[in-house]
């Protein structure tokens, strides 16, 4: 005689046995992969300074994981580190030369900083002649 409460019990199984399964794939996952996991969950949830740690953590462990470099960058853009942004967009294209993104992104921050860092007083010209 089979219950009602059979079909229940059967999705019950299937989702521990699921769960069992997907626990024992993260133990097998390395720490840097853990790290850079870890850290995309805190990106997704807007706390960057926290995937700004588990991000160097990775970066720590395995420092040629490519994505790790690449998120880290992407933190350090939105915490507005220009500088710490360039640095790991730069790590990032030598890692992925194929990458014209990287190289790009790298060009932007170095020439911003380049930028920043021009005197403002230009030969203490404040306008072009004939302009007020």
């Amino acid at each position: 005689m089979v219950s009602a409460q059979s079909p229940i019990r059967w999705c019950s199984l299937r989702l521990l046995v699921a769960l069992a399964a997907a626990t024992a794939l993260l133990g097998c996952i390395s720490a840097p992969k853990r790290h850079l996991e870890r850290a995309r969950i805190l990106f997704e949830r807007r706390d960057l300074k926290a995937a700004r740690i588990e991000l160097n953590k990775a970066i720590k462990a395995d420092p040629d994981l490519l994505q790790a470099h690449v998120m880290l960058a992407r933190v350090d853009e939105y915490l507005g580190d220009q500088q710490d942004a360039a640095v790991q967009y730069e790590t990032a294209a030598r890692l992925d030369p194929a990458d014209p993104r990287l190289r790009n992104k790298a060009r932007f921050y170095r020439r911003q900083l380049k930028g920043a860092a021009a005197p403002a007083d230009r030969g203490g010209a404040m306008s072009e002649p004939g302009r007020p």
